[in-house]
């Protein structure tokens, strides 16, 4: 697929494809090349790995220090105010920590993005080239960050301005309707202001689907193409992507039980032994508590693990797929 071909293809073009044969094509890259999963699901558990160890290296001390804080309120029975000014100061001690950790979890999260977001593409674009679960660290992935990068921004530059522009009218409103006493009403309204703002963020993203596939299949960093790209496509795209958006909500169902069960099975037991300590010494039962989070995060890390493949697949992998159409791309591509 080179710059030629695209550049030579019409922009608006409607690709051949149908909904639910898009909306899988995530689900049925897994089933028909299953050896991606454990690459992907490898890729995803030491990432989580390495966040995790980074943050208990940066702030473990702060985690002890809040348990220490919290056991010792209860336990000499002081008020619950006290445990602002106590939390606070110990907060104020880790801002120099906070900002490092902002530089170098910025960075890595980008990174990880870029890899599992290209995995997803290259599986559509390059089926044959499945090395390493598609998985690659190099000047793809590069471009890939600087495209999810200014994507982010421009979603947030646009959310903010029209945030502030409807802000004005929403407090008049809003303003009001609380005057009138009808707090429900006020309510409501709150959130309905909020649908365009929903509606325009919907907009950008089907707008920008292509951005990442395109960048990948031209090698250079392609952004306002995939505005031209799909061009007489929206209505479609959103059928796909509600399609794919349902696929990925009862996926999520069925893993939200999974990691409720494993939760259960790592510290549910310890969590009933300790009702009664609540009642008799609440301090202890707090430490106690407070001592499972580390397991029960590990275990919560497994799960996402194991699902974020998953949801990866079904949410890039149709734009990428797609996107292949529209290209010309005319053999089957699972």
């Amino acid at each position: 697929m080179s710059d030629q071909t695209i550049g030579d293809r019409p922009a608006a073009l409607r690709p051949d494809y149908e909904f639910g044969e898009a909306a899988l094509s995530g689900l049925r890259l897994i089933m028909r090349k299953p050896k991606v999963l454990p690459w992907w699901i490898a890729f995803n558990a030491v990432f989580l790995a390495a966040i995790l160890s980074l943050v208990f290296t940066l702030f473990g001390d702060v985690f002890r220090g809040l348990i220490e804080i919290i056991a010792s309120t209860i336990r000499s029975g002081a008020d619950a105010d006290t445990l602002g000014p106590q939390v606070l100061k110990l907060l104020v001690q880790t801002v120099p920590r906070a900002g490092l950790a902002v530089l170098i979890l910025f960075p890595l999260t980008l990174l990880y993005s870029a890899i599992r977001k290209n995995a997803a593409t290259r599986a559509m674009l390059s089926p044959d080239d499945d090395r390493f679960g598609y998985l690659r660290i190099g000047a793809d992935e590069a471009r890939a960050m600087v495209v999810i990068l200014a994507l982010g921004i421009i979603r947030f530059v646009v959310q903010m301005l029209f945030s502030i522009g409807i802000a004005g009218l929403g407090a008049v409103v809003i303003g009001v309707q609380h005057s009138a006493g009808n707090r429900l009403g006020a309510e409501f309204l709150q959130q309905f202001l909020q649908l365009p703002m929903y509606a325009l963020l919907i907009f950008l993203f089907l707008k920008f689907c292509f951005a990442l596939p395109h960048t990948l299949a031209t090698k250079r960093i392609s952004i306002f193409e995939s505005w031209t790209l799909t061009n007489g496509q929206l209505a479609r795209l959103l059928i796909t992507y509600v399609i794919a958006f349902l696929i990925a909500a009862a996926v999520g169902i069925a893993v939200g039980i999974l990691a409720f069960i494993f939760v259960g099975v790592a510290g549910g037991s310890q969590i009933i032994q300790m009702l009664p300590l609540f009642r008799s010494d609440p301090a202890t039962a707090v430490t106690q508590l407070l001592g499972l989070l580390p397991g029960l995060i590990v275990v919560s890390g497994v799960v996402g693990a194991i699902s974020t493949p998953f949801l990866t697949a079904i949410y890039y992998c149709p734009a990428a797929y797609i996107y292949g159409k529209q290209m010309g791309r005319r053999e089957d591509v699972f």
